[in-house]
């Protein structure tokens, strides 16, 4: 086994020979094209997808990358979260236009995030790119609108110095090849880090990744 890893009611695990298992819930579509909505298959593991090297499970997507660096996604498509154009309403998910196969939507991938509701990627030329809901502005895209994404794009602020991101709900954060951590999005616990406690930093003006202010130079 290489990983594991957990979204909302599902489980997925990447063996050493590429193979990529998910168990539990099929509401997203999520397991396989002849899997009912709450598929269990004797609480066992199901095969979605062969030469993996990697992936990341979101709330109700998953996003997989394979051995030629292709990304690929699976699951619901309403937040536009699968790069790839579509942004569906809340029932349509992969299995009503792609027979529940995955969804490609880029080359050269290096690494992927899935969050709730959105994805996040860095390429192999170090150039990163993000997709889905910007309902909170968690994708820092500094534009008001909080309509989402329905392919990938990437932010003037950081178009090439990505070294690492992670989302989780309306809350997202990413770390330059500075080694400087910035968040964007949800905080109204003051969970960003930035030196405010708005509910959302746009909010404050700030719907852009912000620098989180530690106390020490770094």
């Amino acid at each position: 086994m290489i990983d594991a890893e957990y979204g909302d009611s599902y489980c997925a695990f990447l063996k050493t020979s590429g193979d990529l298992y998910v168990s539990g819930s099929n509401l997203y579509s999520i397991i396989g094209p002849d899997a009912e909505n709450d598929y269990k298959k004797d609480y066992i593991p199901i095969l979605i997808a062969q030469n993996v090297k990697s992936f990341s499970a979101g709330e109700n997507h998953i996003m997989f990358i394979d051995n030629d660096d292709k990304l690929y996604g699976l699951g619901r498509m309403y937040h536009g979260n699968l790069g790839n154009s579509y942004h569906t309403e809340y029932s349509d998910f992969t299995f009503n236009y792609n027979n529940n196969a995955p969804f490609y939507s880029l080359d050269d991938v290096k690494s992927v995030v899935a969050g709730d509701y959105s994805s996040f990627v860095i390429k192999n030329d170090g150039t990163f790119w993000l997709t889905g809901s910007d309902y909170d502005n968690q994708l820092g895209d500094g534009d008001d609108s909080t309509s989402p994404h329905t392919g990938f794009f990437q932010i003037d602020d950081h178009k090439q110095d990505i070294v690492d991101a992670y989302s989780y709900g309306n809350t997202s954060f990413i770390i330059d090849d500075d080694g400087y951590c910035y968040g964007t999005g949800g905080n109204s616990q003051g969970q960003l880090g930035i030196g405010t406690m708005d509910d959302g930093p746009i909010d404050a003006g700030k719907n852009v990744f912000t620098r989180i202010a530690f106390e020490e130079s770094d």
